[in-house]
């Protein structure tokens, strides 16, 4: 974890380890042809996302006091 997060709300901190522990659960995938783009927050990552109970306010906090 972040250095940064040691100021951050323990709500904060907890949906940043949840958002990170979901990389593990989801696969990364990869387009065809040339590009070969990696899609690491799919729609599924977003869903599971979203059982955070403060995903919402986590999300906010981090707009406003994230670089």
């Amino acid at each position: 974890m972040n250095k940064g997060l040691d100021r951050a709300p323990r709500f904060v901190a907890e949906y940043v380890l949840f958002h990170e522990l979901l990389h593990a659960k989801h696969d990364v995938l990869y387009g065809r042809g040339k590009s070969l783009r990696r899609a690491v927050h799919t729609a599924g990552f977003k869903k599971d996302e979203w059982l955070y109970a403060h995903s919402r306010e986590a999300e906010e906090w981090l707009k406003r006091n994230w670089r």
